[in-house]
């Protein structure tokens, strides 16, 4: 069926950051557990606008390259909820959670969780129900996170199904099926935009924490209710997986909660779920991360390959020709763009061809 999903795409002006030194932890109070038998599937594609809801496994896009989805929790089947946003109660909260990416990655699919009482009787899309999806790069929560900070990409994603009866979960898989306009670049170190459209941070720091184990980056969470509608809407509580590296695990494993668009900081946040060690019952252990994964379409994209970019900085200007040149006079055979093993004006002829005809 065509879904009454919509995605709209909004980019904000860079990251601002205001710093930090090692703000204390509270914990986290007011969540609920949800069996993960009543979790619905939906698998939501970009491309055709078609929405498939199930009641079985969301499919996947090949392996992650960034995940905090685990749910099932020592062998516990069910995990948990806060209500980021509470008609009955006035909280309308932003959250932003944070972790270590590999360089420079390129998200093509993403996975979230949510659960809401907003009524919708045929769980197909309630008007003005939505939440909102953030990245941030080059932040890190020891060091340089506070008050004040805006998302370099913002995802709207309006019409999403609440529930016929009293509550209701659901896992969103996000295929963006190769829409150039819609991948994007994630965990940006060097300022080169890889997702080929201009959705990337403009380049941040490598490590902001020093810790050497990837690029900084941060995500988020918004919900909206329609008019009227009196409900409770929040995000899976998770505890990330061990075995998949890189997460946010260690220090980094705990979120902050924001009012009025990440202007103003309520506070950092951790919330425990199961110490598997421990010998019975909860025996909370500081995780504090929200479900979430992003999935790599494999190398990322060249916005402007060779030829003509030579010189590889998405730019086509003299140094490229000279860099063409160079390898010409050096008859290496990345000049040899006919590819016959000879090196002659037909080789050159084609390289200004395709400088004149620009980046693709």
């Amino acid at each position: 069926m065509k879904a009454k999903t919509c995605f709209a795409l909004a980019i904000a002006a860079g990251c601002a950051t205001v710093a930090t030194a090692n703000p204390e932890k509270v914990t986290l109070n007011g969540y609920s557990a949800v069996p993960t038998a009543a979790i619905n599937t939906i698998y939501y594609n970009v491309a055709t606008g078609e929405m498939i809801r199930t009641n079985g496994n969301a499919q996947r896009q090949g392996d992650p390259i960034w995940i905090n989805e685990v749910y099932d929790q020592c062998g516990f089947g069910e995990w948990y909820y806060y209500g980021l946003r509470n008609d009955a109660g006035g909280a309308n909260d932003e959250w932003l959670d944070w972790g270590d990416i590999a360089d420079n990655s390129v998200v093509d699919a993403m996975t979230f969780l949510y659960y809401t009482t907003v009524p919708d009787a045929g769980e197909d899309g309630e008007d003005g129900f939505s939440m909102v999806v953030s990245f941030f790069d080059g932040i890190d929560w020891c060091c340089n996170i506070g008050s004040g900070i805006a998302p370099y990409l913002a995802w709207d994603v309006t019409g999403i199904p609440g529930t016929a009866s009293g509550g209701a979960a659901w896992l969103v898989t996000v295929d963006f099926a190769d829409t150039p306009e819609n991948i994007f670049e994630v965990g940006d170190v060097d300022g080169v935009d890889d997702s080929g459209n201009g959705l990337n941070s403009g380049g941040q720091a490598a490590d902001t924490d020093g810790a050497g184990n990837g690029a900084d980056f941060g995500y988020g969470f918004n919900f909206n209710h329609p008019t009227g509608a009196v409900a409770t809407t929040g995000c899976g509580l998770v505890v990330p997986p061990e075995a998949v590296e890189p997460n946010s695990l260690g220090s980094e494993d705990v979120f902050a909660l924001y009012t009025g668009g990440y202007t103003v900081q309520a506070g950092y946040y951790w919330f425990g779920g199961y110490d598997c060690t421990g010998g019975s019952g909860f025996n909370w252990s500081p995780w504090g991360d929200y479900y979430i994964g992003l999935y790599g379409g494999g190398e990322p994209q060249d916005p402007c390959p060779y030829p003509p970019d030579a010189v590889d900085d998405n730019v086509l200007n003299f140094f490229d020709v000279q860099q063409f040149l160079a390898w010409f006079s050096a008859q290496d055979q990345r000049a040899d763009l006919v590819d016959d093993d000879v090196f002659n004006f037909f080789d050159v002829q084609t390289y200004l061809a395709a400088f004149s005809a620009g980046c693709p």
